[in-house]
């Protein structure tokens, strides 16, 4: 039961900071936490073997594995994109002023629109393994929309900011 309650927590901490916008800096942080919530949530879809009424055993059962079952078959299906979005999505950020990055992020392939997601990231010192997104834009190439670069979204941002302020 205590393992139990410490899966659930696990995954309730992980989708909040999700949310939040907050992740680690290193993608195999981030794909650690992804596991973890993974694993957890497969203990607990095996924990509805301890219900003692046989439907509701059933019903939890046939529920909770049904998400499982769609990520083994993504998970053979979608493993060439999902070595595709590696590749693409492993340029290193840029440095845009003392604590915050910009990344940028291809999308799409020959089959749909394509474009790419310019993100700012705030860095704390406390904590610089985090961070946590302040700025997104996604721009699809495949329409008329203005291209943007990280000097674009940083003149943006900071407008922004100094909007709010007044």
């Amino acid at each position: 039961m205590l393992t139990a309650f410490f899966c659930a927590l696990a995954i309730v901490l992980i989708v909040g900071l999700s949310f939040a916008g907050i992740s680690f800096r290193m993608p195999v942080a981030n794909y650690a936490c992804i596991c973890v919530a993974y694993l957890a949530y497969c203990f607990l879809a095996a924990s509805c073997l301890g219900i003692p009424l046989k439907a509701l055993r059933i019903g939890g059962l046939f529920v909770t594995a049904m998400p499982i079952l769609i990520g083994y078959f993504l998970g053979t299906v979608g493993r060439l994109a999902l070595g595709w979005t590696v590749v693409q999505s492993s340029e290193p950020p840029r440095q845009m002023s003392a604590g915050v990055v910009c990344s940028i992020t291809y999308w799409g392939s020959a089959a749909s629109d394509s474009g790419y997601v310019v993100n700012l990231f705030k860095i704390w010192g406390w904590a610089p393994f985090l961070q946590r997104e302040v700025f997104s834009a996604s721009v699809d190439q495949t329409v008329d929309q203005p291209e943007m670069s990280c000097t674009d979204a940083w003149g943006t941002y900071v407008r922004g900011a100094r909007t709010s302020l007044e």
